[in-house]
């Protein structure tokens, strides 16, 4: 074998154990991303990689759920011109 085949070898073998350790992660790699700080990310990254897909489920209640508190959130800042925080600002500070 040439140095050429011997280093193609090399990376095919390194791909497949990249493959082999993403499939482990599975999907708590996805859910560890939509966090920004650290402790999220491991903290969805074990709970993805051990239960798997089985909560997949709750996307099909939690995504409409979203979509609804962001469309109202949006029509809110559209007629008052200020974001969310300030008017809970806004409304707390009466108390």
């Amino acid at each position: 074998m040439s140095k050429f085949e011997n280093f193609k070898e090399k990376i095919k073998s390194d791909i497949a154990k990249n493959r082999e350790r993403i499939k482990e992660l599975g999907p708590g790699i996805i859910t560890g991303g939509a966090s920004d700080d650290p402790a999220g990310i491991v903290t969805y990254t074990m709970v993805g990689a051990t239960t798997g897909f089985s909560q997949l489920w709750l996307l099909l209640l939690s995504t409409p759920m979203m979509i609804g508190v962001q469309n109202t959130i949006v029509r809110i800042a559209l007629v008052t011109g200020k974001s969310l925080p300030e008017l809970t600002n806004a409304f707390y500070n009466k108390f």
